[in-house]
């Protein structure tokens, strides 16, 4: 049975109108390296801090080593380390200090463990280094080692690599592969960089305002590389009919490619191994190839593919929305005539009883038990029925009509 370290469940965070997060589920396995992508402001560094609740969702649900958050906070928080945007650390101290200092706050001082994580992130020899002498990588590196002391089950890590020059990219990358795969720790890291964390994640989940677009594994990943080849010929007309004559189908096997330069191309999708065939064709028929290119999709177009499918997702949505609040709307005026028809049927027979608990109370038969009895539930019954009718026709009538109002207005 596969074990999940991280699970949320239509996780949300609102600030007023806004969704900084919307809807989000995710499913992180033990040990796995889990890269979440998206551009600044995606809702990356929000979703982290819901999940190591310094940040309080709107709605939804979270559940960290198969528990609800809320209800164990001791248990799984102390399994966790994190880096949450920049590492902190005091900058006349050296490294051994500075851990030091968090390892007695945290309550497991022990000067091996200090060597030893420094060591495991290459720090070692510059571990009486003053922090401020330290370049941005080895502060980053510090960080992990300060999120890795207490041995977590669990690292969550907001954007380990930026501004990081290629040299340190790789450190970072070696290290979080050995934590992974030698140490066992499963790796929430979250990134703008596409290319890098293609390297890193063992499963890619998309992030764009705020919505989980996609997750990806590796395998998936690749399958989505799509490869075409890329033809830039003299006679693009003469170039298409050759291709429709050998069987190829427009905008499905080949599309007419415009080229940033205003050149124009054939891209070539299907049957890539017999382009140098094509390739042949296309010059005994007279056309000149001026380049021939096997091309391969790379994760950022990926990334716009399935930002453009979501848009139009939402366009879709929003269209059945709209259409959906106007039949809300047609019917919340039907309900209001109807209801206002039983409102007045209410204080109409509230009025017949009215009128024979007083007929009843005037004539010489009301010293008779049973229609004396009749005529006291007539009245209960009269007075109660004009005040619901009147309740309903001040206030509930009022709350149908506005709210009939506010949907009316939004088209």
């Amino acid at each position: 049975m596969t074990e999940y370290i991280i699970e949320t469940k239509d996780l949300t965070k609102r600030f007023g109108k806004d969704f900084a997060v919307n809807s989000v589920n995710m499913k992180i396995e033990r040990g796995q390296i889990y890269g979440l992508l998206g551009r600044n402001g995606a809702g990356k560094t929000t979703t982290m801090c819901m999940l190591l609740n310094l940040s309080k969702p709107s709605s939804g649900e979270i559940k960290l080593f198969g528990k609800d958050y809320k209800k164990h906070p001791k248990e799984n928080y102390s399994k966790i380390g994190s880096i949450i945007e920049t590492p902190g650390f005091y900058e006349n101290l050296n490294a051994v200090e500075n851990l030091k200092i968090i390892a007695k706050l945290r309550g497991n001082y022990n000067r091996k463990t200090i060597d030893d994580v420094l060591n495991l992130v290459c720090l070692y020899d510059a571990k009486y280094k003053k922090f401020k002498d330290f370049s941005l990588g080895m502060k980053q590196r510090l960080g992990i080692a300060a999120s890795i002391m207490h041995s977590p089950e669990l690292l969550i890590l907001d954007e380990p690599i930026n501004g990081l020059d290629p040299v340190g990219i790789k450190e970072i990358r070696a290290l979080l592969k050995t934590l992974a795969h030698d140490y066992g720790t499963t790796i929430l890291i979250s990134s703008h960089i596409l290319s890098e964390i293609e390297h890193i994640a063992d499963v890619i989940g998309v992030m764009d305002h705020g919505n989980l677009i996609e997750e990806l594994s590796k395998e998936e990943l690749k399958n989505r590389l799509n490869k075409h080849a890329d033809f830039k010929v003299s006679d693009i007309q003469l170039a298409s009919e050759i291709l429709k004559q050998s069987g190829f189908r427009e905008n499905i096997d080949f599309i007419v490619k415009k080229t940033p330069e205003n050149n124009t191309s054939i891209r070539l999708f299907n049957h890539l191994d017999l382009r140098d065939e094509i390739n042949e064709k296309f010059v005994k028929s007279g056309i000149k190839v001026s380049e021939l290119m096997l091309c391969e999709e790379n994760l950022e177009e990926i990334s716009e593919n399935m930002k453009t499918k979501m848009r139009e997702f939402l366009q879709r949505m929003d269209k059945k929305t709209k259409e959906t609040v106007i039949k809300a709307a047609e019917y919340m005026n039907m309900g209001t005539e109807q209801y206002t028809k039983r409102v007045r049927l209410l204080l109409q027979t509230g009025a017949v009883f009215w009128f024979v608990a007083s007929l009843i109370s005037h004539t010489e038969l009301s010293n008779d038990t049973v229609l004396n009895a009749v005529s006291e539930f007539a009245e209960g019954a009269a007075i109660g029925m004009i005040l619901c009718g009147i309740i309903f026709t001040s206030r509930y009538g009022h709350r149908i009509r506005a709210f009939k109002e506010r949907l009316f207005k939004r088209h």
